[in-house]
């Protein structure tokens, strides 16, 4: 990217080229906030602490808009006289693609490759001894999806804790449980 604008413009080029993912992202947490807000509300669970106002989420999604649409626009002396000597607009078709990119890795990642090979990707959650959480991504083999959607919740938490636990590299782990009942 610094290569390719001229000298004077890479620095521009640059910098807006940052604005056009983030103001995306920023917009689809926005959504997401009032979206988790309003299953909350709807399933009865207590308001979290902590929160941000609901005006404030009203305008960032609402300054997240005008930048992904204002940069289409052109500018008033026309094409070529924004503040790089090329098309105005050179840093949102490269954020637009690069986000497109993204998104088409993803998939083939999470959707395409898995649906070839056979399996499908499942989050499990890991607990550590001193009550740490952390998320693990793991391959179960499509014969294997019944038994694994039966043992575990939609978040991968294990919901049956007394059973053999099959791993699903095929190699068999004892739970706690288990391991308790062998003393």
């Amino acid at each position: 990217m610094i290569i390719a604008p001229p000298a004077g413009d890479a620095f521009n080029f640059i910098t807006d080229l940052k604005v056009f993912p983030a103001a995306f992202f920023d917009f689809i947490m926005a959504v997401g906030l009032i979206i988790v807000r309003r299953r909350r509300k709807r399933l009865g669970l207590p308001a979290p602490t902590f929160k941000a106002w609901d005006w404030v989420l009203v305008f960032n999604i609402i300054k997240n808009i005008y930048l992904l649409v204002m940069p289409w626009y052109p500018p008033d002396g026309g094409p070529y006289s924004g503040d790089v000597s090329f098309w105005y607009a050179t840093y949102a078709a490269t954020g637009l693609g690069i986000l497109i990119g993204c998104g088409i890795y993803h998939w083939l990642w999470t959707v395409g490759i898995p649906k070839l090979r056979g399996y499908e990707i499942r989050q499990e959650i890991i607990e550590f001894e001193d009550g740490a959480q952390s998320q693990s991504l793991i391959k179960v083999p499509v014969a294997d999806l019944e038994a694994w959607d039966a043992s575990h919740d939609h978040a991968g938490r294990r919901l049956v804790s007394n059973v053999q636990e099959t791993t699903f590299d095929g190699k068999e782990e004892e739970t706690d449980s288990n391991k308790d009942q062998a003393k």
